[in-house]
């Protein structure tokens, strides 16, 4: 992750994750140049290992109109995701397996990398950048 844009502060927050695990989080300056994600597509089928300063974790999925699939989340948790693409964009929706639910991400590419955007609580969306190396 080499850019952001927006209140990743927020991200955290709307994701509920705990006051301490913020502070810790903005104090490492949330991951840039420390965060990133091997992402391996065939066909419709994705497999993203995700690294970061405090866990590892690879979520694999379907985006063919597959439905809710389980999976593992970016802290390592069970997740469910709905991927599907919008055109040139690849839209996640992911949920706990207790059913809370979290804002859709889409994921596309920009120029030589690619962006993560996700809507927060706020009104406002949260751009993370990725450059490929």
């Amino acid at each position: 992750m080499t850019n952001v844009d927006g209140d990743f502060g927020q991200l955290l927050a709307d994701a509920d994750v705990s006051w301490v695990l913020r502070r810790m989080a903005k104090s490492m300056n949330y991951g840039l140049g420390k965060t990133f994600q091997t992402i391996t597509q065939n066909g419709d089928d994705f497999v993203v290992e995700h690294w970061s300063p405090l866990k590892s974790t690879t979520m694999e999925f379907s985006a063919a109109d597959a439905g809710y699939q389980e999976t593992v989340g970016a802290d390592g948790l069970p997740v469910l995701v709905n991927a599907q693409w919008d055109g040139m964009h690849l839209t996640m929706q992911c949920k706990k397996p207790e059913g809370r639910s979290f804002a859709s991400t889409r994921r596309y590419i920009q120029g030589g990398e690619m962006v993560i955007e996700a809507p927060l609580s706020t009104g406002a969306t949260l751009k993370r950048f990725f450059t490929k190396e």
